[in-house]
């Protein structure tokens, strides 16, 4: 049985799309069954049922598994031919001519099952989860949700949620296509004006649930530098006055197939990844989050190095740690800490700007969707002086050939701890998560109690590092080490 099955051609979407082929489908990915009790579970008639089967066998959606005889009946079992069913993009073109929605029928339903049933994810619970609990939002609250339709299958539920609780969900919905015509066409006047309204109609919201980035990675590509960063810092205006307010923010690193494709990630492991990341036990994830954060808390210098090459040293005195643990308490507003990303699990500090000394290796980063391999970058006083790239340098020289001087600078060290994240895959929203990595992000962090300004913060991970806090070790060999020598992961497990 294979993971994934494309349906490349017009008769074999045809042949699935229909909602009662669809339940066929969901039980033989889920076992092997007769057509006699396929029709028994979904309580249809069994010549109907035959007749399904048939046809998604001829069409290769599902194969004849092994036969059984008894009493002199030799009874055939079916099964699909894979976990996993996708529209080859090439057929595109067709769909939107006959505007038909066979694309997004069969690859949403199949992905709901997959979350429902493989992975144990109930959409309506999580969006409860994240209202009640990780933003706990009060009733009389304004509510803004800001995401594309490909992310209706989590706005929906959290709109609902927050209704229930009371308050009023404040939804802004965009397209790629929009968002990609605005950078495309729009002056630059006018995509200021475009902010400047948006932060208007933000301005009652006092919680913000972002589905999506503000610049997709894949938007950008094929358009000049100088009206993405146009487009950029209207968003950062607008960013900054929220920050201001203390708006609780949350940001879901969502997954799509565009973006896997844009960030040569496989789809599946993508989304599996953002699902089990998200549905995380929050009260686990506080536990090793606290610990980190108090080290951080009582230390006043840090040291990092690695086999490929790093060694840096960075001053924390007077800095605090900030919990990215997906809660958002009362504390944590007083302090200033009101933003999480989902997947949650990090914990992460602004290291005193000029402090900063030494070299960082990153086998692998990514920018604006591109990838960029063997990145050394040498430290002083806090910036950035020299830099280079086994592999797609220019992309590296066009980060830093930029008037914006802020993005040389060393903005956020951050240290990831969710358990489900086990991989880095190349995005950052979850690759800064992954159990015992460290992440280096250039750029802003006023947000996280430092004093540099700059239009972009960009997460570089590294792992198979060691970190040490005032020469006593926190990281090795990507495990959290605690003074008693208990290991967090370890005791997170029990």
């Amino acid at each position: 049985m294979r993971d994934i099955c494309i349906l490349s051609s017009l008769e074999k979407v045809k042949s699935i799309c229909d909602p009662l082929r669809i339940e066929i489908l969901k039980l033989l990915i889920k076992k092997s069954m007769t057509s006699k009790q396929i029709a028994d579970h979904v309580k249809q008639s069994a010549s109907k049922i035959h007749y399904h089967v048939k046809e998604l066998e001829k069409h290769e959606i599902i194969m004849l598994d092994y036969t059984l005889e008894k009493s002199g009946i030799l009874e055939k079992y079916y099964r699909a031919v894979a976990n996993n069913y996708y529209i080859d993009q090439s057929l595109g073109d067709y769909f939107e001519k006959n505007e038909t929605k066979s694309v997004k029928f069969v690859t949403q339903d199949i992905l709901s099952w997959r979350r429902i049933h493989r992975l144990k994810v109930d959409t309506e619970a999580l969006a409860r989860k994240i209202v009640k609990d990780c933003l706990k939002i009060q009733s009389k609250e304004v509510v803004g949700l800001l995401g594309g339709i490909n992310q209706m299958d989590l706005v929906e539920p959290l709109a609902i949620e927050i209704q229930r609780a009371g308050a009023y969900p404040l939804l802004c919905v965009e397209t790629t296509k929009m968002k990609a015509k605005m950078l495309e066409e729009m002056e630059p006047l006018l995509i200021q004006e475009h902010f400047q309204h948006l932060g208007e109609t933000l301005r009652p919201v006092t919680t913000l649930i972002m589905l999506e980035h503000i610049v997709n990675p894949a938007l950008a590509k094929g358009i000049s530098r100088e009206r993405v960063e146009v487009y950029r810092k209207a968003w950062v205006n607008v960013r900054n006055e929220l920050f201001d307010r203390k708006v609780k923010w949350a940001f879901f690193g969502y997954p799509t197939q565009a973006l896997a494709e844009e960030m040569n990630i496989d789809f599946i492991q993508l989304h599996d990844m953002f699902w089990k990341g998200i549905d995380v036990n929050y009260n686990e994830l506080e536990y090793s989050a606290q610990y980190v954060a108090r080290v951080l808390a009582e230390g006043k210098k840090i040291r990092i190095q690695s086999e490929q090459g790093t060694d840096l040293e960075i001053s924390i005195v007077g800095r605090l740690p900030l919990i990215d643990d997906g809660l958002i308490s009362d504390d944590d507003i007083k302090n200033g800490d009101t933003v999480i990303n989902l997947p949650s699990g990090e914990v992460y500090i602004a290291p005193v700007e000029e402090s900063v000394n030494g070299l960082a290796f990153f086998n692998l980063v990514h920018y604006q969707g591109e990838a960029i391999e063997g990145v050394r970058l040498e430290f002083k006083k806090g910036k950035v002086i020299r830099f280079s790239a086994e592999k797609n340098e220019s992309k590296l020289r066009e980060f830093f050939d930029s008037e914006d001087e802020g993005r040389r600078c060393l903005g956020v060290l951050g240290i990831g701890l969710n358990p489900w994240i086990k991989d880095i895959v190349g995005y950052p929203v979850y690759d800064t998560k992954q159990f015992g990595s460290i992440n280096l992000a250039l750029g802003e962090n006023k947000i996280f109690g430092g004093q540099n300004s700059a239009s972009i913060m960009w997460p570089m991970v590294m792992n198979q590092v060691s970190l040490w806090v005032d020469e006593i070790p926190l990281i090795e060999n990507e495990e959290i080490i605690q003074k008693d020598k208990i290991n967090c992961k370890q005791k997170i497990d029990q």
